[in-house]
């Protein structure tokens, strides 16, 4: 049976500060059916997923939704695509392309 780690698990603030990663060997991290990460940290919840999910160990959320769900832009084009009701968005580089553009 393989092993799984959760935020509601009672060992978590000790493996927060515990959690290493060799990313030649991923060893124990194997034994794992999936992880639930739930790191406070964006980018070293993404940094996690992405190295768990290289090993083909799934995680929730995969580091794939993580970087969309991290990235206004991008969250809004993937909702967008899938026909997801919400405000017109534009995007401006320069003052020049603004609001009051057309």
């Amino acid at each position: 049976m393989k092993r799984w780690i959760s935020a509601t698990s009672p060992m978590t603030a000790w493996m927060t500060a515990m959690v290493r990663f060799d990313l030649a060997q991923p060893g124990a991290w194997l034994d794992y059916s999936v992880v639930l990460e739930r790191s406070l940290s964006y980018g070293r919840g993404l940094y996690a997923t992405q190295i768990l999910n290289s090993w083909g160990i799934p995680t929730v959320n995969s580091a794939a939704v993580a970087a969309t769900c991290g990235d206004k832009l991008t969250t809004t084009a993937a909702l967008q695509a899938a026909g997801v009701p919400q405000p017109n968005a534009r995007v401006a580089f320069t003052p020049e392309g603004g609001p009051d553009c057309h």
